[in-house]
């Protein structure tokens, strides 16, 4: 009778760190990877794998001591499943401890490099870009305007002089084509700007006689208004929607700011891991979503590899979805990907606490 209340002792005990142990596991795993299954059923799976690793354990014991006729076989076996459930249970435990303890500064340090970015760029009024859409295109056709009376003197001298349409004037359209074609990249410009064509114009070089004159300056004069206008309107294009653009933002920032002064007061004490990634569902990952590309790219380290070429080399500021998911969690602790303020070694010995102290107890049964 003394044996047999000892036994339930041990396997009471072994169960309450078993149980725990698999809570943690369950947890890790249960958001991310089995959201579909109820959670007491993905807890009550994880606790009977650590039974039948603790019952491998107790086979692998039993082999060691039998000096009489020991099974290779056996004892293979039942080391690789106590192994592999070990293993698994310590990798989620330590992801647990991690995310229960980090969870909330991570996901405050994203949203703030979101509403960060978002300042800086909806900082310009509606306003401010009709000022800036028309100072540039003020600016274009001053500088337009200046190389054009240029080229107007020298058709002149052309004629004048008979000196011949030639070099000078071509030069001076060549440099307004020039003002036209430079800021393409910037503005998305798809426009061919020719006001000069060597092959179908060629036939105007040359002495430039009284009943040609006009007929020339009209014919590049309106080549120049005619680029001059569809310059004006890829301007129009290019901050009319920097402004709806800008519009898009205000409104990803003012979710930004309801998370900030709603969603983290909810959670800023609570330990919890299943609040800690409701929170990222539900909120951080809907805002993350409405991000520019450019907020995204900008969130990566690069380093020069041996070619010269970019590679990644981690991230400014760690990504919440990695952290919630334990498999990018060590991978990325290995590469070294990992904030310099979080560390996997300090969550090891608890993690390795509770897998010890239950193992030991079947092992006693």
């Amino acid at each position: 009778m003394r044996q047999l209340l000892i036994k339930v002792a041990l396997f009471l005990g072994y169960s309450i760190f078993a149980s725990w142990s698999a809570y943690m596991t369950a947890t890790s795993i249960h958001l991310k990877w089995l959201s579909e299954m109820p959670f007491i059923l993905a807890f009550i799976m994880i606790f009977i794998i650590s039974l039948v690793a603790g019952w491998c354990l107790t086979n692998v014991i039993k082999q060691l001591k039998n000096s009489i006729n020991p099974s290779k076989s056996v004892f293979v076996i039942n080391l690789l499943g106590f192994l592999l459930f070990w293993g698994f249970s310590f990798m989620t435990n330590v992801h647990y401890n991690l995310v229960t303890q980090h969870g909330y500064d991570n996901i405050n340090r994203q949203l703030q490099s979101c509403i960060s970015y978002l300042k800086q760029k909806t900082v310009v009024a509606d306003a401010e870009f009709n000022g800036m859409k028309t100072s540039k295109k003020e600016t274009l056709k001053a500088e337009v305007t200046k190389i054009m009376n240029d080229f107007h003197k020298s058709l002149n001298d052309t004629r004048d002089n008979r000196r011949g349409f030639g070099n000078e004037c071509i030069g001076h359209l060549k440099a307004i084509q020039q003002i036209f074609v430079s800021d393409t990249t910037y503005y998305h410009d798809k426009f061919d700007y020719v006001i000069f064509d060597e092959k179908y114009d060629s036939g105007d070089i040359g002495e430039t006689r009284y009943n040609r004159f006009s007929e020339l300056q009209e014919k590049y004069d309106k080549r120049i208004q005619q680029c001059l206008n569809q310059k004006y309107e890829v301007i129009d294009r290019y901050y009319n929607g920097e402004r709806a653009n800008n519009d898009i933002l205000k409104e990803t920032l003012v979710f930004a700011e309801k998370i900030e002064n709603e969603s983290l007061p909810q959670i800023k004490n609570s330990k919890s891991f299943k609040t800690y990634y409701e929170c990222y569902d539900k909120d951080l990952s809907k805002l993350l979503g409405k991000m520019p590309l450019e907020y995204t790219q900008s969130m990566q380290k690069t380093k020069k590899d041996k070619n010269g070429n970019d590679v990644f080399d981690g991230y400014v500021v760690y990504p919440s979805d990695r952290m919630f998911d334990f498999v990018n969690v060590w991978k990325d602790w290995f590469n070294g990907y990992m904030p310099d303020d979080v560390s996997l070694a300090g969550k090891m010995p608890l993690a390795l606490i509770f897998d010890i102290v239950a193992f030991v107890l079947i092992c006693l049964i």
